[in-house]
């Protein structure tokens, strides 16, 4: 018998997901304030894109040593500054740069001057008058100090900072050194301005930017940072009478406009068009996303309203899987909404996590009781105790017992550890040593 190869056609159905679907699903998991931030960039790389301004909310104060001028504690030798910091990375690029001398310390003033973006925070002129030198020499210490890896740090404005990466990565032409003189104008959208003022092309104009979407515009935010102040809430609960109602926060709520370019689209070149379709996609997008959270968040008050008044002991059971399907949703879109997301209630602002709870068997409640709620009460009664005569893991569970709740006693443990409370033996040598 002779082998001969053989071929079989099957046909296999799978799904793929494409770049706009993994960032609509990477959205649902973005707090109101990192999908403004990631707008942002979208809006300064479309400009068929533009997103309403955000008040950012204010950088907390650098701690400066006694005799700074102020914002990063500086001297003439240096400082200590949080490794792995932007500060402790510029300075230590200017001790290597600059010895000492009036342009070592010229360049402390502009370092003070540095905002976490790795931008300049201040003019170029009161930095030379702090530092008192005339503004040439000040403008010569920027020149060198523009020079520290990644290209971009010590930028006055966003121009700035895309031109020095353009002329590190060799990429700068005349057609993209006329688009940067110009910016403003992509920022209004307006191309056929930015034509008139520069003589280019909308193709050679769109290739430009498309060289320009490659950089960073905020180099010094890869470095670690201090801990930004609490995010805002992202959604707002409030309860007047009976009623709830739920809304998303406004103050962090990301806004959307579409710019449509005058000329219509059937000027407009293919990369025009991919990037108006990609306008149009976000927009849809956006609003979509912030539909579902709405959604979630007052389904969530719906269930969880008791709690919410009355406190843990009133949470009901629930899951991410009940909540889809009350709301027609799947189960890991939920689980991406209710991941990072707050919402500001009468018990103070709460993770969207923190409204689930598994179910513990009840014979007194056919869907059980929250387990959240049980520890609440683990605490009462700990907190309750006779501390002469602590009660030990069995004791509480028998408690419960004879309220028809059942809970053995490693759960109890379990629960106590979770609350940070030391069990009956430990919690009685304390109480000894007390006395």
């Amino acid at each position: 018998m002779i082998a001969a190869p053989q071929f079989q056609l099957s046909q296999v159905r799978s799904l793929r997901m494409t770049p706009q679907l993994r960032q609509a699903i990477g959205m649902l998991s973005c707090d109101n304030r990192d999908l403004a931030a990631f707008l942002r960039i979208q809006a300064a790389t479309n400009p068929f894109l533009e997103v309403a301004p955000l008040q950012e909310p204010p950088h907390p104060p650098v701690p400066r040593a006694p005799g700074s001028s102020g914002g990063v504690a500086l001297s003439a030798d240096g400082v200590a500054a949080p490794e792995g910091s932007l500060i402790a990375h510029v300075l230590r690029e200017i001790g290597l740069a600059f010895p000492e001398g009036p342009d070592r310390r010229t360049a402390l003033h502009f370092a003070e001057a540095l905002e976490p973006t790795g931008w300049l925070g201040r003019p170029l002129s009161a930095i030379a008058a702090d530092a008192g030198v005339t503004r040439d020499r000040a403008e010569a210490v920027l020149a060198r100090l523009q020079q520290i890896e990644p290209a971009g740090l010590f930028a006055r404005d966003l121009a700035e900072c895309l031109r020095l990466q353009a002329l590190d990565a060799g990429d700068m032409t005349q057609p993209l050194a006329a688009v940067l003189d110009h910016l403003d104008f992509i920022g209004r959208g307006d191309l056929a301005a930015m034509g008139r003022a520069t003589g280019l092309s909308r193709e050679e104009i769109m290739a430009a930017l498309g060289v320009l979407r490659g950089y960073d515009p905020k180099p010094g935010a890869r470095f670690d940072a201090p801990a930004p102040p609490p995010a805002p809430p992202d959604l707002i609960a409030r309860r007047e009478g009976g009623d709830w109602t739920v809304e998303i926060d406004g103050s962090g709520l990301p806004c959307v406009r579409l710019r449509e370019d005058d000329t219509g689209a059937a000027v407009l070149s293919e990369n025009e068009r991919r990037l108006l379709d990609s306008a149009r996609w976000l927009e849809r997008a956006v609003e979509q996303r912030n539909l579902t959270v709405l959604r979630v968040g007052a389904e969530l008050v719906r269930r969880q309203g008791r709690f919410l008044v009355d406190g843990p002991a009133h949470m009901r059971p629930m899951t991410r899987r009940h909540l889809a399907d009350a709301l027609g949703l799947h189960e890991s879109t939920v689980s991406r909404v209710t991941s990072g997301l707050s919402m500001a209630t009468p018990r103070g602002t709460l993770s969207l996590r923190s409204f689930f709870s598994v179910a513990l068997p009840s014979a007194d409640n056919a869907e059980g009781v929250a387990a959240a709620g049980v520890r609440d009460a683990i605490r009462a009664l700990i907190q309750a105790e006779d501390p002469a005569a602590p009660l030990s893991d069995r004791d509480i569970a028998a408690h419960f017992a004879g309220q028809g709740i059942t809970l053995a006693r490693r759960t109890v443990a379990k629960y106590r550890e979770v609350l940070g409370i030391e069990g009956s033996a430990r919690r009685r040598s304390r109480a000894k040593d007390m006395r």
